[in-house]
């Protein structure tokens, strides 16, 4: 049986040293194609960067030619050479004009043939295709690689110049492939891996691997092409380390004569069981002893009672928290229940109703207040759940008790800092709000004493839109919205007042309240638009009309403010891009800050139309 039992072991051993070894292999390979994997998509980035960086000099000359359309042909050789200083890879710069024929070239070596038979590249079959791309979806395009005149690999691209939607020209680039792919691995000595590269069409134009060798892909993105990159190791025929192999039979090994000697020191082992266990279960007398110190020295008071309400566990900590002694609690009924406070009594009563047994296993917390034995009021933090056994029986509840006296004492003055926070807010938007009052009396007694030289209207209006809502604040509970609607109509009756007719106001406000955040640039807007109004938009003789709306849009839930008139037409040479008036100016900012849009219906009557989009208090 013995020698049956060794090689039985022996077995076990060569078919873990089997299983070893195949182990060591799959993770080498898996090391290596974890390698490969990492190292291409270093390669695709390096090389995404290096073309997106050569093909941006196409894009530096067409904002030379977009800010300056005269350049002449030495300024554009000028900045060509600059461009080209830093950028070995490009081997040309040319610029064609509106009509696609190339009028510039540097360096003149080389070209001689594109300066002397200077072609319209629409017009060319090779070129036109991507010409007429570039100059259409009006981006950059990339014409795949190809021999050049002079030796080598390159690539095109090509960038439309746009003036006011109109074509006046292309910025072109010509780009040497490998010296490109050899900048964007600078710094790289030596490199393990055979890289292959394929352009959209298909074609391999930069080596190709061996057609056996494994192979990472990855796409090489810029502009409206992309790139295959494949990626391969130059030994991808090496076989797995022999070092790590014979270190797995030497282990193997080693765990055969481990093993037998397990044995024997197990049978040598087994003679001491006896003492062993004598001496665990003195460990575990002695662990009691520690955990019942650890349960009766807790801060917490911690009891546990059964079913029928008998104590079997109530630490000492009881003491310190309530003054009675651990012992001195009925044995019946909760022990808390004769030390609740009696304004207490009815919350802790219904905490102690029968529960479902699916609430019973949940966790209960609740806090209150007792009576200790001195007299003193106590906060308790009661936390409490039901125990189970094993056989998931009912055996009773546990419950631990913090003091939390001194943290309730901690929330009220906090409840009180709170109260006191919001009494200094009313003050404050009720002294702003007075000292708004004050400024506009101060721009009122100048604009008077002025001799009605100056028109200070504007000011004191805008002061308005901002006091009004200090005054609502004031008024209001609370210290971050407002009503808007009664804003609105107090605000344009303000306005209004000062206007020498009688104006109809019509108002259509659906939305109740508003952040001030929100309310007061839609208040200076409002404002802007109504003083203008007043000044420029009413016709003499006829009755005056001015109606604002605001309204959820159902699809896009945004905000939509409409302000109207039954004015003069709203001048057809003002542009809402570019105002030539401070008011229109403001307006425009005002929109901007509340993340909004604004259209303008300028004729028979002015219509502002003015999207904004929903935004939460915070």
């Amino acid at each position: 049986m013995k020698r049956i039992a060794l090689l039985l072991i022996a077995l076990l051993g060569i078919l873990l040293l089997i299983f070893l070894d195949r182990y060591q292999i799959v993770r080498w390979q898996e090391g290596r194609n974890f390698q490969l994997t990492k190292e291409a998509h270093l390669t695709q980035i390096r090389l995404q960067n290096a073309l997106q960086s050569r093909i941006n000099t196409t894009q530096y000359l067409a904002s030379l030619i977009s800010l300056h359309p005269d350049t002449d042909e030495e300024e554009f050789r000028s900045f060509a050479e600059s461009l080209m200083e830093y950028n070995p890879s490009v081997r040309a710069l040319q610029l064609a004009d509106e009509d696609t024929q190339v009028v510039y070239v540097y360096p003149p070596k080389g070209n001689e043939i594109t300066i002397s038979e200077p072609m319209v590249l629409i017009e060319d079959p090779l070129r036109g295709t991507y010409v007429k791309k570039a100059i259409q979806e009006q981006r950059m395009t990339i014409q795949p690689p190809f021999k050049l005149r002079q030796g080598g690999i390159g690539m095109v691209a090509r960038n439309p110049i746009f003036l006011s939607n109109r074509c006046i020209g292309l910025a072109i680039a010509v780009l040497d492939v490998p010296v490109l792919i050899e900048e964007a691995f600078y710094g790289v000595t030596e490199s393990n891996y055979l890289l292959s590269l394929t352009d959209s069409e298909g074609n391999t134009f930069y080596h190709e691997l061996p057609e056996d060798a494994p192979f990472v892909e990855r796409t090489v993105s810029f502009a409206d092409t992309e790139w295959k990159l494949r990626l391969a190791y130059k030994n991808y025929k090496a076989p797995p380390p022999s070092f790590s192999r014979l270190l797995i039979l030497a282990l193997g090994g080693g765990f055969l004569i481990l093993l037998l000697f397990i044995i024997w020191f197990l049978r040598v082992r087994t003679q001491h069981l006896e003492s062993e266990v004598a001496r665990r279960l003195e460990e575990l007398s002695r662990s009691e002893t520690r955990f019942r110190i650890i349960a009766n020295y807790t801060v917490d008071w911690e009891y546990w009672i059964d079913p029928e309400g008998k104590i079997l566990y109530n630490s000492p900590s009881v003491t310190q928290i309530s003054g009675y002694s651990k012992d001195s609690f009925p044995t019946g009924g909760d022990i808390l229940d004769t030390l609740v406070h009696p304004e207490d009594k009815e919350k802790f009563q219904d905490h102690l109703q029968p529960r479902e047994e699916s609430a019973l296993k949940k966790e209960e917390k609740l806090s209150f207040r007792i009576l200790t034995k001195g007299g003193e009021v106590k906060w308790l933090g009661h936390y409490c759940q039901a125990v189970y056994n094993d056989e998931d029986q009912y055996v009773g509840r546990r419950a631990s008790n913090r003091d939390i006296t001194e943290q309730k004492q901690l929330e009220q003055r906090l409840e009180q800092t709170i109260e006191e926070k919001d009494i200094l807010m009313k003050e404050l938007n009720h002294r702003v709000k007075n000292n708004l009052i004050m400024i506009n009396s101060l721009i009122n007694l100048k604009e008077g004493s002025a001799g009605g030289t100056i028109d200070l209207s504007d000011i004191t209006h805008q002061i308005d839109a901002i006091r009004i809502i200090h005054e609502k604040l004031y008024k209001s509970d609370s210290i971050t919205h407002i009503n808007f609607k009664d804003y609105v109509e107090e605000l344009l009756s303000t306005i209004f007042s000062f206007y020498q007719f009688s104006v109809t106001i019509e108002t259509n406000i659906a939305i109740e309240t508003l952040t001030t955040r929100t309310s007061i640039p839609l208040g200076l807007i409002i404002n802007e638009i109504a003083t203008n109004t007043i000044k420029y938009g009413f016709k003499p003789q006829q009755s005056a009309h001015f109606s604002i709306s605001m309204v959820q849009d159902s699809e896009s839930q945004e905000y939509v403010l409409t302000i109207s008139n039954n004015g003069y037409p709203f001048p057809e040479d003002i542009d809402l891009n570019n105002p030539n008036t401070l008011g229109l100016r403001l307006i425009t900012l005002l929109v901007t800050q509340i993340d909004g849009t604004m259209d303008l219906q300028k004729s028979p009557n002015p219509v502002f139309t003015i999207r904004f989009p929903v935004k939460s208090s915070n």
